[in-house]
């Protein structure tokens, strides 16, 4: 395909972008593509979770799917452009070619420089194709309405059931990685990270709950549109309770008494980011107050899928002083990720984060879009 549109260029054209819907590919294919000397691949990824996202598939095996690939070229420029996107099995492409190049005009007529245009045009089509309802029989049309209704997020769908939370971490990639891949977190892995560290962790983690609990007790106290909020919040305060004393019993293989967590100060960070989350409670709606603690339950699940991942492909190294270097410090890594993946799974029976967005008429105006979290 990247030769086809190399060459389609000396036709004459300014730019060549070659549809790829008929050829699946993997994205191995992907990275060993190699380009001629002086020319450089800029791959522009849409509906693919990335890196520190698997979160996202609530805790599955990440499933090796197609992608299908489009190609842009263009002539006096060194950089060839992908975008690679799910290949969807789907009866609704009857108008593909259409659709992708008016949408494409659209956006160039909106100003937006070839490169971005041509991304809102393939993800366009691609919502179009897996939004469509079945019309008839045969190959009916796209959906070309999917995108009426302004929102912060594209539309939720089974190939790309998280949207939003997807979206927040894509731009913030570089912080969120940074988050749930601190050093801390990276040390504990790898089974390098001073006792003394932990034991102080596990300490303020106790006195943390207490915020956290009581957060949700504000965003019951807050949630007046029926009991499904305030049921759902009793039952994540009831899940901390019981968390809490998990707690006190593993604090106490490492010496901790409860005596000795109550009578813990809180450290400045545990203050400060305990305070925060009652502030925003107190001063915020039940929207502001889920977005302050998604990044908890959110951060604490994606830590705890890397830590298994760690723990099963690290083997144990004899030293003293170290937290996971025995058969009983593995014991501690494996009771970690049960508690941060025990936080993930808060939410509703089926134990996986809800994050959706939720269009529902406002009191205050026409279409309100709320992000709908914990099943709330």
């Amino acid at each position: 395909m990247v030769a086809a549109a190399q060459n389609l260029l000396t036709l004459g054209p300014e730019a060549v972008l070659l549809k790829g819907g008929h050829i699946a590919i993997s994205e191995d294919d992907i990275r060993s593509l190699k380009t001629p000397d002086g020319v450089t691949l800029d791959i522009k990824p849409a509906f693919l979770l990335g890196e520190n996202m698997e979160v996202l598939q609530n805790g599955k095996t990440p499933v090796i799917m197609d992608v299908v690939v489009d190609v842009l070229c263009q002539r006096d420029v060194k950089t060839i452009t992908l975008y690679p996107r799910p290949r969807l099995e789907s009866k609704n492409t009857h108008g593909t070619g259409c659709t992708l190049s008016a949408a494409l005009a659209c956006a160039l007529a909106c100003d937006f420089g070839l490169e971005e245009a041509v991304a809102k045009a393939t993800a366009f089509t691609h919502l179009g194709i897996e939004t469509a309802p079945p019309i008839g029989k045969g190959h009916g049309p796209l959906n070309h309405l999917h995108s009426i209704t302004k929102c912060v997020a594209r539309p939720r769908t089974p190939g790309h059931p998280y949207p939003l939370i997807h979206r927040f971490i894509q731009i913030t990639a570089n912080m969120w990685k940074a988050y749930v891949q601190h050093d801390f977190v990276v040390r504990l892995g790898k089974g390098t990270l001073d006792r003394a560290s932990f034991i102080h962790f596990i300490k303020q983690d106790y006195l943390y709950l207490k915020y956290y609990s009581r957060a949700y007790g504000l965003l019951a106290a807050k949630s007046h549109d029926d009991f499904k909020g305030i049921v759902a919040a009793a039952q994540i305060m009831l899940h901390i309770a019981g968390e809490s004393t998990m707690h006190v019993s593993f604090c106490a293989q490492f010496g901790v008494t409860l005596e000795e967590l109550e009578t813990t100060p809180e450290s400045l960070a545990t203050m400060a980011y305990g305070s925060f989350l009652i502030d925003t409670g107190v001063r915020g709606d039940t929207s502001s107050l889920l977005m302050a603690l998604a990044a908890c339950i959110l951060g604490y699940g994606e830590v705890g899928l890397w830590l298994k991942k760690e723990a099963g492909t690290n083997q144990t190294r004899g030293s003293s002083g170290k937290v996971i270097r025995t058969s009983s410090g593995w014991k501690t890594i494996l009771v970690m990720i049960f508690k941060m993946v025990f936080r993930l799974r808060l939410s509703r029976d089926q134990n996986e984060i809800d994050g959706m967005l939720v269009k529902k008429p406002s009191r205050h105006g026409p279409l309100q879009i709320r992000l709908r979290l914990l099943g709330m």
